[in-house]
């Protein structure tokens, strides 16, 4: 896929976001698209990995089978929300559930991708 932009802690967000719309509003508990229940401390963990393993399908050229693969495809190629003059203030959003951290691990152990910048 065109433009595909490196993994960062702040488009991480960003495409959680597309995933999962209801994801950082503590008061809808319920996921509006994709089927995850609880709150956002337990969703959160759940559809970081998700999202890299949609970036990851992106990466290795993989068909995109759904509009939730697609939302977050154009996140990660810059056609959506993200802005990379926003990243720190996407970011942040994590450390109110005290899971940035867990983000920036699960970024650094996927290791290189074919094909992603």
């Amino acid at each position: 896929m065109e433009n595909l932009q490196p993994l960062s802690v702040g488009l991480l967000v960003s495409a959680l976001m597309r995933y999962d719309h209801g994801l950082f509003a503590p008061y809808f508990p319920d996921d509006v698209i994709g089927g995850l229940q609880g709150p956002p401390e337990e969703r959160i963990p759940i559809a970081i990995d998700e999202v890299i393993g949609i970036y990851d399908k992106i990466a290795a050229g993989a068909e995109l089978e759904t509009v939730t693969e697609r939302q977050v495809a154009e996140e990660f190629t810059l056609k959506g929300f993200y802005s990379p003059a926003r990243e720190d203030g996407y970011a942040v959003t994590l450390d109110g559930y005290g899971l940035r951290g867990l983000a920036e691990e699960r970024i650094a152990h996927r290791g290189p991708v074919a094909g992603s910048c």
